[in-house]
């Protein structure tokens, strides 16, 4: 909303310093598959193809049941009807986030990074 604070930029900068500091910080994507956030996964891009941040401190989970909608067919943020129609018939949600963050060029470590991380009993 444009009346809330964005911290995007604060979060990035915390993800900098814990790659030098050796925290363990990282930054689930999963709500970034919507239209107004696709600046955030442009930044995540350039962080990575920088070398700034590793793609290790990005993980990969669900918003579901938030719309995912395809970013990829957009390049200005749809009107409401617009995106409404995009929706309908879209098949399974999770497979969608999935396919379309990989094709907007998410570093192939993300989808399974939170593997490495949780404990597996």
């Amino acid at each position: 909303m444009p009346e809330d604070k964005d911290y995007f930029e604060h979060l990035i900068a915390m993800l900098r310093n814990a790659e030098k500091k050796g925290w363990d910080l990282y930054a689930d994507i999963s709500a970034f598959c919507t239209p107004t956030r696709i600046r955030y996964l442009r930044r995540i891009n350039k962080e990575i193809s920088t070398g700034k941040i590793p793609p290790g401190r990005f993980l990969y989970g669900s918003d579901f049941p938030i719309p995912i909608i395809d970013i990829n067919v957009f390049k200005d943020q749809p009107d409401l009807a617009t995106m409404l129609a995009h929706l309908k018939g879209q098949g399974n949600p999770l497979d969608r986030n999935y396919n379309i963050l990989q094709e907007f060029g998410i570093h192939d470590a993300i989808f399974t990074n939170a593997w490495d991380l949780l404990p597996v009993n």
